[in-house]
């Protein structure tokens, strides 16, 4: 059982039911919907579709949320777009575009306009697009640019450097996330957070409407590297989203950053996820390139939970191929992971609870024993993370009657979730525990597994007891 969870983002390219179900099948635990592209109404299509092919499967898959955020783009420009090469001049403003030998660039910015400075730097186009702030004027600022391209409009622009406030959600993210909480959305990720408080609409609008939605900050900005243990007390989950990352700061240091990124959560317990460009060739080609392929599998050396695909499912040529490459790179790194290392670090962190105290002893004494998995009945998921958060060789198995927790799970490393009748009887709980273990083949009579489970069935925190049970 592959341990490390897969995101595909969805788009054109696997739009509809047969196309979703094939990359379910081919290994997609969580799909993601980019808010920054489609309609309410397309975005509600794909949930529906989602949500059958989950019920037809008797497999959860989560539903990502991507929230826009406030990307800074430039303004209208040319259909055609412009093109700037190395060596010539242009002037960003607040006003129009204007053509002639130094082109007027609009930036419907005017914060970001005024906190550049000469000697600064501007990328545009995901940093395809380099120039060098020269000098400031009533007119507006005039670059120098270093790496030219062709400029179309509503591309985003960054200024590494330059700090002005804008609100990290935009009433576009509220609207959209009202409306993904309306529809039952399993995660909400929220956009170029800086602060813990960034996020405060979002929680706020998962409270009012009483909604078991779980947030998952981007990490993208600097400021996010700053203040990450605050902004990950906040939420329940990070995502490494390398591409603004690596704009944002200098490219060569995204990979220790990742690793720091993936270290804090797996020490919280707290899912993470590792995005952008994870097999960008299979766009158009059949087969990953080899540096990708030890980019995914360096990924899951790190302890990331989830590896993420963007255009490889969106709009690429071979989204299924893609998911199945991913799923076999992962599954066969995970085969060489240190597990009595990760697990020899697990133990020495402090327990900061009871559930994760029971759950460092389970893991301990299942692994000495050899059982062959840990099967744990949970209400909110927190045991499930709990052992997650230790790293085990052994599969864990999850059960609950929560829907929302079902899903959630399917983000979480090395879970495999299970949805059984509600109850309040432990031993109901537990037989329908091990019934659904071996009827998915999970496990096979006559071996022997850890279970997890409190005096009383559907209190969130009440695992109090483990057993060890022949199946």
């Amino acid at each position: 059982m592959r341990k490390t969870k897969i995101v595909c983002t969805i788009g054109p390219a696997t739009e509809g039911k047969e196309q979703l179900r094939a990359l379910a099948d081919a290994g997609m635990d969580v799909a993601r919907l980019n808010f920054s592209h489609g309609s309410h109404e397309w975005h509600g299509e794909r949930i529906r579709l989602l949500r059958e092919i989950e019920r037809e499967r008797g497999r959860p898959i989560a539903i990502h949320q991507d929230l826009c955020g406030p990307k800074l783009r430039i303004g209208q420009v040319p259909d055609e777009g412009i093109e700037l090469p190395r060596g010539s001049e242009c002037l960003l403003s607040t006003e129009p575009f204007a053509p002639g030998p130094v082109p007027r660039i609009p930036i419907p910015l005017p914060g970001l306009l005024e906190a550049l400075q000469p000697g600064g730097l501007v990328y545009m186009d995901d940093a395809q697009i380099e120039m060098d702030v020269t000098e400031k004027s009533d007119a507006g600022v005039r670059c120098l640019v270093r790496h030219g391209g062709l400029l179309r409009s509503r591309k985003g622009v960054t200024a590494p450097g330059a700090s002005f406030q804008i609100d990290a959600l935009t009433e576009k993210d509220l609207a959209d996330a009202a409306f993904a909480i309306r529809e039952g959305i399993d995660y909400i990720g929220v956009s170029f957070v800086r602060r813990a408080s960034d996020m405060d609409p979002v929680h706020r609008l998962i409270a009012d409407a009483g909604s078991a939605a779980r947030v998952i900050a981007k990490i993208e900005k600097p400021e996010a590297i700053t203040y990450l243990d605050e902004i990950l007390a906040a939420c329940d989950g990070l995502m490494v989203a390398r591409g603004d990352l690596g704009v944002e700061v200098p490219l060569h240091q995204v990979p220790v950053l990742q690793k720091q990124i993936i270290r804090a959560c797996v020490n919280t317990g707290k899912p993470v996820i590792t995005a952008t460009q994870m097999m960008e060739s299979m766009i158009k080609s059949p087969r990953p390139t080899r540096a990708e392929v030890s980019d995914v599998a360096n990924a899951v050396y790190d302890g990331t939970s989830a590896v993420m695909l963007s255009g490889e499912t969106a709009m690429g040529d071979f989204p299924v191929e893609t998911v199945r490459a991913m799923a076999a790179t992962a599954e066969y790194a995970e085969a060489h992971l240190p597990y009595a290392q990760l697990l020899r670090e697990a133990l020495n962190r402090d327990a900061v609870g009871r559930t994760e105290a029971l759950c460092q002893g389970v893991t301990e004494i299942a692994t000495d024993l050899g059982v062959a998995a840990i099967l744990c009945s949970t209400t909110s998921g927190e045991t499930a993370r709990q052992f997650a958060r230790m790293r085990p060789a052994l599969p864990i198995i999850a059960a609950t009657a929560n829907t929302a927790t079902y899903r959630s799970l399917a983000l979480s490393w090395g879970v495999q979730p299970l949805l059984v009748p509600e109850t309040t009887v432990v031993e109901e709980r537990v037989a329908a525990l091990l019934d659904g273990a071996r009827a998915r083949g999970w496990v096979t009579p006559g071996q022997t597994v850890a279970i997890a489970a409190g005096a009383t069935v559907g209190t969130a925190g009440g695992t109090t007891a483990f057993r060890i049970e022949a199946v």
